[in-house]
Parts: structure tokens; C-alpha cells; sequence
């Protein structure tokens, strides 16, 4: 059920005020209320620019929720693959067909209901699958295990090897790898993950992931909240732009999602 009825009694207007402000019948918007009428895209825009919120939202569709019904083993890996690997057989028509399925489970995501969402994202996966029979040497074991080491590379503390920062950093990500070393592929494949979808650091995801499976998370977030107050205090002008560019990054995901 999407959110219309919620987000107008929210702003407390009425049916009949908000079709004003749309320029739009109330009993049309009562129909899109109750889910009668399905408004097309270009309708749910309009509203969702109103109410200054993404459609996705005003649609009721967790994006998150559906993304994590994929399986990221299928899906991320085997299409950075096809694009990172040296193949001189890449067929051109593989590649404009993955983008156009790309897009339309993207689009779907935003746009559709959770049915055809899922029904685009299982054509995207099938594709894929396929596409790994064309990559005989693709090997998804080495290949997540590999990126798991850039991600160890760019999260190592660089600065005075001795300090106590670089000793604690060390032995986290340390622990982070003996767990993996152990069997651990959910973690791994965790903080590969948040890696390319949102550039997390490997100890930010890791202390997401200790979170969410309810462990201890002293001693990882108290980490994290002095290596940030020593970033702050060696370089506050640095530490000052990278926070501000963040910022205006969410924002413009903010908008891209409208």
C-alpha cells in the first residue's frame, strides 16, 4: 500500500486541499489512496515532488528490502566481471543488453511494484549466470576474496605505524580476517559489498555487521570515534571539506531518488 493517505493527514490537509494544491480531483486522489486507480509515473512525480520525498517512498516500496532478496554471490561480482576483465571475445551486444536490464531493475525498483521489481532483478541475475559460462576463467571465490584484500589495503591505518591507532586498526582488521579465514563468507561478502555500493570502510561495515547480528561493538566503535577525532585534530580543514562533501552527496541522492 503506498503512503499518500499518510503523508497527507501527516501535512493535515484534506483530500480536497491537497487536489487543489495538485490541481487534481480529490476523488482521484481517493482513489489512489485506497489503491482503485494506479497514477502513472509521471502522476507519482508530482506528488512525490509535493511532499518533497522520493517516489519510491511515496509508493511504499523499500528498495533495501528488495535488494536484499538477491544474491549478491550472482549478482555484483559477475557484472563488474564483465566490465573489469580482459576478454578479447566481449561481445557488444552482451554489453548494451546488461545495461538495459540494469536499468530496467533499477527503474523497476523505483517506479514498480515489488512483484515486477523482483521479476526484473531475477532477469538481470539469469543474464548473468549466462554471462559467466562466456568468462571461463571467472572464479567468484577469488574474485570476492580479492576484493576483500583492496578493501584491507585501503582501510589500513597510513600513519605513524606504532601508534596505538595503527596497533588497534591492525588487530581488528586482523580479526575481521581470521574470521573469514575461518569460513565467515556472509562477512566477507558484507563488507565487499558495502565497499562498492557505498564506499563504506571495511571496519565502518564491519561495525554495521557486528550490529546487526547483535555482538559486542565496544571496542570497534570506540575505534572509530577516536581514529575520527584524530583525523579531526591532525587535519581539521581536510576533515571539515571531506564531511561537507559527504553531505552534498546525500543530498544529491536525496534528489537523484525523486
Amino acid at each position: 500500500m503506498n503512503r499518500l493517505k499518510e503523508l497527507r493527514q501527516k501535512n493535515n490537509l484534506t483530500l480536497k486541499q491537497l487536489g487543489q494544491k495538485l490541481n487534481m480531483l480529490d476523488s482521484t486522489l481517493s482513489q489512489y489512496e485506497t489503491g482503485k486507480r494506479n497514477p502513472k509515473i509521471e502522476v507519482w512525480q508530482k506528488i512525490a515532488d509535493f511532499f518533497d520525498i522520493p517516489v519510491s517512498y511515496l509508493r511504499g516500496i523499500d528498495a533495501d528490502e528488495i535488494i536484499e532478496q538477491v544474491d549478491f554471490n550472482k549478482l555484483s561480482p559477475l557484472g563488474l566481471s564483465f566490465y573489469e576483465k580482459e576478454n578479447s571475445n566481449k561481445d557488444e551486444s552482451l554489453e548494451a543488453t546488461e545495461i538495459q536490464l540494469h536499468e530496467d531493475m533499477l527503474n523497476s525498483i523505483l517506479y514498480s511494484e515489488k512483484s515486477l521489481a523482483l521479476e526484473n532483478m531475477n532477469k538481470y541475475i539469469e543474464f548473468l549466470s549466462k554471462l559467466k559460462d562466456k568468462i571461463t576463467t571467472f572464479d567468484n571465490e577469488e574474485f570476492l576474496n580479492s576484493y576483500l584484500n583492496d578493501v584491507v589495503a585501503e582501510d589500513c591505518w597510513d600513519s605513524t605505524p606504532n601508534s596505538d591507532l595503527a596497533t588497534i586498526n591492525h588487530e581488528l582488521i586482523r580479526e575481521v580476517l581470521k574470521r573469514v579465514e575461518n569460513g565467515n563468507k556472509e562477512l566477507r561478502n558484507y563488507i565487499v559489498k558495502k565497499f562498492i555500493y557505498d564506499s563504506s570502510d571495511m571496519l565502518e561495515s564491519y561495525l554495521e555487521y557486528k550490529k546487526k547480528h547483535k555482538e559486542d561493538i565496544t571496542e570497534v566503535k570506540a575505534y572509530l570515534n577516536k581514529s575520527e577525532k584524530e583525523f579531526k585534530k591532525q587535519d581539521p580543514k581536510l576533515y571539515n571539506l571531506l564531511n561537507s562533501v559527504k553531505n552534498t552527496k546525500i543530498v544529491e541522492n536525496d534528489e537523484s531518488k525523486k
